[in-house]
């Protein structure tokens, strides 16, 4: 994967974008803020209540991929995509260099510091999901432009 930002096709929400671009970033802890950072100045045209939760997802989907998977190895590196689709919908993927464990939702312990990563993406999406291709794993997001939570 190259560093920069690219054109994105197709969409992993499995519809041709409107507006879309994906940019890869090393996989660092420190990384994490610029991939919210890239979502929030991509979709700036969002309503505020939207661009608020698309950078919440954006956090947990990297911080994911930096902390579950081989993308946080020493030279690994992910990816996040955006797909703006004006008063439809949002969508966010982050691509990874896959793991050995298959990661799945689950209730936190309240004293536990991480571990609801997946269960906030599951309360806020429309629909999310995983998306699998040779050599890459990705976890995507699809958000309502109507959400109002």
């Amino acid at each position: 994967m190259s560093r920069g930002v690219v054109l994105l096709s197709p969409s992993a929400c499995g519809v041709a974008g409107y507006q879309a671009c994906r940019r890869t970033f090393l996989g660092t802890a420190d990384q994490v803020s610029e991939a919210r950072r890239f979502v929030t100045d991509h979709l700036a045209a969002a309503p505020e209540e939207l661009l608020f939760l698309a950078e919440l997802v954006a956090s947990e989907l990297a911080t994911n991929a930096v902390t579950h998977t081989r993308s946080g190895e020493p030279g690994g590196v992910f990816q996040i995509a955006v797909e703006l689709r004006p008063a439809e919908s949002i969508c966010i993927t982050a691509y990874d260099e896959g793991s050995t464990s298959h990661v799945i939702p689950h209730s936190a312990a309240e004293d536990e510091e991480s571990g609801r990563g997946l269960a906030i993406i599951e309360t806020l999406a429309m629909q999310w999901g995983v998306v699998t291709t040779p050599g890459r794993h990705g976890v995507y997001c699809e958000l309502d432009w109507q959400t109002k939570r």
